[in-house]
Parts: structure tokens; C-alpha cells; sequence
């Protein structure tokens, strides 16, 4: 979810930042990631699942007190929250490989996907295809993925498996 969040311009996975659990002396709970926005906001992010062993001892209300006290800017992912996006998650997983091709994005077609979704307000992935596949070779799904990435395009990722029935609009 942050690689593909479009507000997030760089991240790092497991950054040498802990959040020290107080009152348990010399513990300490690693961030998982390090997030910087486009607006240059800055925030950690902790995943908690209390099936795993690292989490089981550390309760989640001594994990906010811990993150509340360092005063560093902190969210807290937990595995349940997770599990109820799997779908999304499933979703921007299938999608990550078209944004990070090398290829360059056609900015003739990304325009033109715009200009039709503004005309006919919502559209199936595969009714773009149709649009657009014969007239820029086979680089549709990597635009799309791209527009979706870039907060140019919505797409309802939650609600079922990516699909040629996946409707798309303008946010």
C-alpha cells in the first residue's frame, strides 16, 4: 500500500528507528517503514499482529503509549486491518509490475483515457482496452496502472479481483 500510494515519493523498509517500550526496560520495537510524503511529512509505520511473537509481547495499547511518549509520528498497521484489504492489497500487487516497467508512459494516451473518462463518467478496464489497444500497441494496462498510481484514475480496487469488468472513473 505505500509503494503504490502516489502522496508517498520515498520510503524505506525497516529503517534503523525503534520506539523504545516503556516500561519495559531496554525493549524495543522496530519501525517497519519510514514514509515521506509530497508534502515532505514524515511518519513511521509499525505493522502489529498479535499472532506473531514479537507482537504478543507487546500489547497494542503499550505500543500507542510507547509511540505517544518517543513523539515521533507514527502509524500503527494491525494484521486484522490488513486481512480486510486483502482484496485492494491482492489488487495494487497485480498493478505494481505496470507502474515500475521501464517503459515511459505515453502521455498522448494517458490524456486521451482522461478526456474519455470525462466524457462517459465510468468505463471497464476492458472497455479502455478496446478504446485504445489498437491505437498504442499494447501499452494500455501499464497507462491505466499508471493513471491509477498517479491519483488520475480511480479504480474499485476493494471492492472485487482486478478484472476486465474493473470500473474506472475520475476521482
Amino acid at each position: 500500500m505505500i509503494e503504490f500510494d502516489p502522496d508517498v515519493v520515498w520510503f524505506c523498509e525497516r529503517p534503523p528507528i525503534y520506539i523504545e517500550l516503556l516500561p519495559l526496560e531496554r525493549k524495543r520495537r522496530p519501525l517497519d517503514f519510514w514514509v515521506r510524503r509530497s508534502s515532505g511529512r514524515q511518519s513511521g509505520v509499525v505493522l502489529h499482529d498479535v499472532a506473531l511473537a514479537r507482537d504478543k509481547a507487546c500489547p497494542l495499547d503499550l505500543l500507542k503509549r510507547s509511540i505517544e511518549a518517543s513523539k515521533l509520528k507514527c502509524e500503527i498497521w494491525q494484521a486484522a486491518d490488513m486481512r480486510s484489504r486483502a482484496t485492494y492489497v491482492r489488487n495494487l500487487k497485480e498493478l505494481q509490475p505496470f507502474v515500475a516497467m521501464e517503459q515511459h508512459s505515453d502521455d498522448q494516451m494517458a490524456t486521451a483515457i482522461v478526456a474519455h473518462l470525462e466524457r462517459v463518467k465510468t468505463a471497464a478496464w476492458s472497455e479502455l482496452i478496446a478504446l485504445f489497444a489498437s491505437r498504442f500497441e499494447g501499452s494500455v494496462n501499464m497507462d491505466i496502472a499508471r493513471l491509477i498510481h498517479a491519483g488520475r484514475v480511480k479504480a474499485n480496487l476493494g471492492d472485487h479481483l482486478l478484472a476486465s469488468s474493473t470500473v474506472l472513473c475520475l476521482p
